[in-house]
């Protein structure tokens, strides 16, 4: 009981301390711009909600994004809406919005899990389901976030390392794969003419005129699955992707900007053939 009794004003002392340096500290109401709420919020993330409703009172919540943006909350929404046509425009907006806003991000100590979550639902599960103008609206917000966001601090851009490192593992995945079912898709057509080549030439050697078209049926079936699928990219797409992997090749990470120029050369290995081959077929 004594050590109790000794424990809680060492306790209170401390609460006081941190209370005070949120209320009056000019820099903290400069990065909160005098928001309670958001003092709340650093209060209950520092020592906890007992504490911050001692010293700030207890606010009620109108929604869900009034107090921290958790990790599990962005998981949620996504959940919530993704196969919601409807609903999937404002779900990208909601999130650009998490992703991007100073208030929004001081509210969480670590705010940079949840811009982490945002990036791998964005680049993932919810790319894969969005629209032509939904791929434009996300990779525009993920644009303006690595490069554009306004920060407490003053400097522009996404000021966390970890989460630049997802975006750009994500963008240099997507750029490579959709290389990969472009030369793949590329290479059947070849096979498929070459096969189609070779038939003919032997119905002509046996006095019969060959009339299959170029492309028979069961390609004409996988080329209508290509179209369904979200790869090969748009064209925009890809621009998009191309303008973030520039971003990285010249920013101020050394790791990243390695990283970001060594997954362009090996993407222009990859284009070279093809490249090669559209500058013969044009002589």
């Amino acid at each position: 009981m004594k050590h109790q009794k000794r424990t809680r004003p060492r306790t209170y002392i401390l609460e006081k301390v941190v209370a005070s340096w949120l209320k009056y500290d000019p820099l903290i109401s400069v990065v909160v711009k005098n928001d309670e709420h958001m003092r709340r919020d650093v209060m209950l993330n520092l020592i906890g909600p007992g504490a911050a409703a001692r010293h700030f009172g207890k606010f009620k919540a109108l929604k869900p994004e009034d107090g921290p943006i958790y990790p599990n909350l962005v998981r949620e929404a996504v959940d919530g809406a993704i196969n919601n046509t409807g609903e999937r425009k404002k779900l990208i907006k909601k999130l650009v919005f998490w992703a991007t806003d100073p208030g929004v991000n001081n509210r969480y100590i670590k705010s940079h899990l949840t811009r982490i979550q945002i990036v791998m639902s964005l680049l993932g599960p919810i790319f894969f389901r969005a629209s032509a103008k939904e791929d434009d609206l996300i990779l525009k917000g993920l644009k303006y976030m690595a490069a554009q966001k306004p920060t407490t601090i003053g400097i522009p851009g996404e000021r966390s390392l970890e989460v630049h490192e997802v975006l750009l593992t994500r963008v240099i995945d997507m750029l490579m794969h959709n290389q990969k079912v472009i030369i793949s898709k590329t290479m059947s057509e070849a096979e498929e003419k070459m096969r189609v080549q070779l038939m003919r030439q032997v119905q002509e050697l046996r006095g019969k005129k060959y009339s299959t078209p170029l492309f028979v049926s069961d390609l004409k079936a996988t080329r209508q699955q290509w179209v369904k699928e979200k790869f090969p990219l748009r064209q925009d797409s890809v621009s998009h992707l191309e303008d973030l992997l520039r971003f990285y090749s010249h920013c101020t990470w050394p790791e990243l900007q390695f990283k970001a120029t060594q997954a362009t050369q090996k993407i222009r290995e990859m284009r070279k053939p093809f490249t090669l081959t559209s500058q013969d077929e044009t002589r």
